[in-house]
């Protein structure tokens, strides 16, 4: 969660890096850059955001959500947030805190979180800077802090800048925007000037993409996943593939594996799935124990094929509606998306509208 420089001083710490990935992390500490770094651990596009919950509370919130989902231990990943939490909540030891988020959906939606907690704390002499661009002389195509070389984050940081008030107005608007109860304000609340936070904007965008279509339900992820399938070239495509075929057609690939894999099985397995996933094959071996009294474990090795349902082909060409013939318990900031409160986007208008089926 927290890397320390060797040798740095435990008094009081110059800078405290705060990053999205675990990878831009490790590259920061490797590079010339002193100071701590803590990732900022959390998949803000997907799962309840209640701002009236304090940092703690929404933790724990949240870590209830992804254990019931199937994506750990409640108590593990709670320990996680809570550690991140005490290190963020400790932030006076630092002379300056360094925000590191490119423009990528995740990124912009924990930064606006941490700039809005910042806002509510007395910050006395510490200062806060916004590292965030999506432009560099030597990369092409968008900047993702993950993929950069040490000498790269290095000349990012060297272009950081001071958060100012308008950029903290900015990101408490989108804030209260994106935990709101309902979503009517996420496409309301941009200011005319929104030169100081330029990639705010199409992150928005992209997450009210996430609400059901107003044409047949599926999100825009969905949609993706089903012309993935029925444009796929190799017919054993597995999970993995269909996923990097996915980011590949993002502008800015957001999505982690284990999300958008949830996403795949929720079309497999729900009561009318789009999506069929036929065992080809299937092998089962003994894996050897160094030690003979421990039993060998089996492993079972899948071979298979996704195939799109006839109902999918519905779907898509819109006589069908994937919410009215699954139903729908998701959450999505702090709408929750239920019987009676389901909110669908309108890509032709580029609005929400509340919808009761």
């Amino acid at each position: 969660m927290i890397l320390k420089k060797a040798g740095y001083s435990n008094q009081l710490r110059k800078t405290l890096h705060v990053v999205s990935e675990q990878k831009t992390a490790f590259t920061i500490e490797s590079s010339g850059l002193e100071g701590d770094v803590l990732v900022w651990q959390d998949a803000l596009y997907e799962g309840p955001i209640l701002d009236e919950e304090s940092l703690n509370g929404l933790s724990a919130m949240r870590a209830d959500y992804f254990s019931r989902l199937g994506w750990g231990d409640y108590s593990d990943i709670l320990a996680l947030f809570s550690q991140r939490n005490q290190i963020i909540s400790n932030f006076l030891q630092f002379n300056e805190i360094v925000l590191w988020f490119d423009s990528g959906l995740n990124n912009q939606l924990q930064m606006i979180q941490l700039i809005n907690w910042f806002s509510k704390q007395q910050t006395r002499h510490v200062v806060i800077s916004i590292v965030s661009t999506s432009r560099l002389a030597d990369v092409i195509g968008f900047v993702d802090f993950a993929l950069l070389k040490e000498t790269q984050l290095e000349k990012l940081y060297r272009k950081k800048t001071e958060l100012t008030n308008s950029q903290t107005e900015q990101c408490n608007q989108a804030w209260r925007a994106l935990t709101s109860k309902t979503p009517v304000n996420l496409l309301k609340f941009f200011p005319r000037d929104m030169s100081s936070m330029p990639y705010l904007k199409n992150a928005i965008l992209r997450f009210v993409q996430q609400f059901p279509s107003k044409k047949n339900g599926l999100c825009k992820t969905e949609q993706l996943i089903i012309h993935a399938i029925k444009n796929k070239r190799n017919s054993q495509d597995d999970m993995e593939q269909i996923y990097l075929n996915v980011q590949g057609k993002e502008p800015i690939p957001f999505m982690s594996r284990a999300i958008f894999y949830a996403y795949m099985q929720k079309l497999i397995m729900s009561p009318h799935p789009l999506i069929e996933k036929r065992i080809i094959e299937q092998t089962e071996a003994l894996q050897m124990t160094e030690e003979d009294e421990i039993p060998a474990e089996v492993v079972v090795a899948q071979e298979y094929e996704l195939k799109l349902t006839k109902i999918s082909g519905q779907v898509t060409n819109n006589w069908v509606d994937w919410v009215q013939v699954n139903g729908i318990d998701r959450w999505l900031g702090g709408v929750h998306l239920r019987e009676g409160n389901i909110w669908r986007y309108n890509a032709e208008t580029r609005q929400l509208m509340k919808t009761y089926v």
